[in-house]
């Protein structure tokens, strides 16, 4: 029936002429052509030259405030009621931002004022978008009428070159000032929250025809509240619509968490297809401030870590970028996640970056099939070999750097090779001691800590089925001892690298020996712990059985006694 009516009521279309067409053609011209002769006439060359001359003095930086106001004021009669003709020049349309810049308040309102109506075509120009801008910026009040203009616009603005900036530059001003989401709307009235949603998918559909819009800010807020407030199957549609371009996407907070949800809710055909969009920029994404979080979902998520090994893993390890990834602030954690699995990365990661992760387990039950636990062994078997050799063949340089120091020791404990690739590793700790007077001697530095670590070995629940912890033997101990043993007792004594010597007091291969000669020199030990109540040394002594609460007893009495000693001193004089 509604083909039929169709039907029914079409009429016959004419085709239209060519002289037709030319003569609407020619009209759209000579209107074309008749505002601009408008806009020229109005700027004589001894009116243009007036206003530039003024401008070259409105717009120094090293003149006083009263001379910039008296050139300004000047300025502003200028151009005063020709403001729409000056808008699309280079040269004049910068003299309207000078205005703009250094006038009054009532200046700019009389400038906005003026505006009115010619803002949407400003917007589009590559000289008075600039202007547009401004006005949003040093006339707030006027920034509602701005966007009245542009309603109904929006869309084909945000795909225009020029007015995109001038949208950017709302969206910022915006956000500064108030919250900007849909919750507001939905809760005002939720019957039309499918209706919400349509307009913002079909925005979405729209943007899209130009990949690129996908660069923006704006477009990745729009993204994320339709996934906030969507089911998964219109999540699901707009996958299979941006999928490809997610690392276009990844560098802000918003889009990082869009990207984040597509891992999540994406099919095993989506997923594999998002990580080889991304696989020449991984040493990019590694170190930035929210790309990094993307790879981190896409370890939890994706079940094919062939794939995970062969788009992101060996990019990773490439000769040249390797180095870069470890040493930086953000590239460190994803080395460190691959290796250690969620659990143990906790310590390495902030407390709002977990809570993100953790997020969308919900997700994960029903889109990934793979045991998280095997899933996360695989993937430490892919990156532990190229860290074992790199470990091996660049000791020191690891144990120069913080983050590549926390790796150094990550890779020992938990990277995936026998106790005879790891003690080759550890061998080469030993003669980086040196002197106890050389100010590079490890055990002098941060990399004290990780020294601890590896005596004590590590414990790590590996499995949350597991009842008990599971420890790393390395045998460590006797290696670092052998080394200091000439020197324990300074090392006792010093402020952090006495909990170095704590660790081999209480390991089972170094304990009793460590014990022998600690207790043969407890009165440097017992000065140290005097000296400084913070160092290891108190913990010796209390190892070591002393009755460290007597000690802190006498310390506190003979301070309290040279204290009243000296207010005698003080009082006499």
């Amino acid at each position: 029936d509604i083909e039929g009516n169709k039907n029914s009521d079409q009429v016959e279309e004419k085709p239209i002429s060519a002289s037709k067409k030319r003569k609407r053609s020619n009209s759209g011209h000579a209107k074309a052509t008749d505002n601009q002769n408008r806009i020229n006439n109005k700027l004589d060359p001894e009116y243009r030259l007036d206003i530039k001359k003024q401008w070259e003095i409105a717009r120094r930086k090293n003149i006083t405030p009263e001379e910039r106001n008296k050139s300004i004021s000047h300025l502003f009669e200028l151009v005063r009621g020709n403001v729409s003709g000056l808008l699309f020049k280079n040269d004049t349309s910068r003299v309207i931002e000078t205005c703009l810049k250094y006038g009054t308040k009532e200046q700019r309102n009389i400038i906005a004022s003026e505006l009115e109506g010619h803002l949407l075509e400003a917007s589009k120009n590559k000289y008075a978008k600039y202007i547009v801008c401004k006005l949003m910026n040093f006339c707030p009040e006027y920034r509602s009428k701005i966007l009245t203009e542009f309603k109904g616009q929006i869309k084909k603005l945000f795909l225009h070159t020029e007015a995109r900036n001038v949208l950017l530059e709302a969206y910022e001003l915006s956000n500064r000032t108030e919250d900007l989401n849909i919750k507001d709307l939905i809760a005002e009235d939720p019957s039309n929250k499918d209706k919400i949603l349509k307009n913002l998918f079909q925005a979405i559909q729209y943007l899209i025809k130009k990949p690129e819009s996908l660069n923006y800010v704006i477009m990745h807020r729009i993204l994320l509240e339709y996934f906030t407030y969507s089911d998964d199957s219109k999540i699901r549609e707009v996958i299979e619509v941006i999928g490809d371009h997610v690392s276009m996407f990844l560098h802000t907070r918003e889009g990082s968490q869009v990207a984040m949800l597509c891992f999540s809710h994406g099919t095993v055909k989506e997923r594999k297809a998002m990580l080889k969009s991304m696989r020449e920029y991984v040493a990019k994404i590694c170190k930035e401030e929210y790309g990094y979080l993307v790879l981190l979902r896409a370890f939890d998520v994706v079940d094919d870590t062939v794939s995970v090994t062969k788009y992101i893993i060996d990019h990773i390890v490439k000769p040249g970028v390797f180095k870069t990834i470890m040493q930086d602030k953000f590239g460190h954690r994803v080395i460190l996640y691959l290796l250690t699995g969620r659990t143990r990365a906790k310590m390495y990661l902030s407390f709002e970056t977990f809570q993100l992760l953790e997020k969308d387990d919900e997700v994960r039950a029903k889109t990934s099939k793979k045991d998280p636990i095997v899933r996360t062994n695989e993937l430490r078997k892919a990156i532990s070999p190229a860290l074992i050799n790199y470990a091996k063949e660049n000791t020191v340089e690891m144990l120069s750097n913080t983050y590549m120091t926390q790796i150094f020791c990550e890779t020992l404990l938990c990277g995936d090779a026998n106790i005879e690739e790891k003690r080759s590793i550890l061998e080469n700790i030993p003669p980086l001691i040196g002197e106890t007077s050389n100010e590079n001697n490890i055990m002098l530095t941060y990399a004290n800590r990780f020294l601890k670590i590896l005596i004590q070995g590590q414990y790590q629940r590996l499995d949350n089925r597991q009842s008990e912890d599971k420890r790393v033997e390395l045998h460590f101990a006797p290696l670092l001892f052998d080394s200091i043993k000439k020197d324990i007792i300074f090392y006792a004594c010093n402020a952090s690298a006495s909990f170095v010597i704590l660790a081999l007091l209480q390991d089972k291969e170094t304990g009793s020996e460590v014990r022998k000669i600690l207790i043969k020199n407890l009165t440097g030990i017992e000065q140290a712990a005097l000296k400084d109540v913070k160092s290891g040394s108190r913990f010796i002594l209390k190892e070591l059985g002393c009755d460290v609460t007597s000690l802190i007893k006498t310390l506190d009495d003979e301070s309290n006694a040279k204290a009243k000693s000296n207010k005698r001193k003080r009082e006499k004089k």
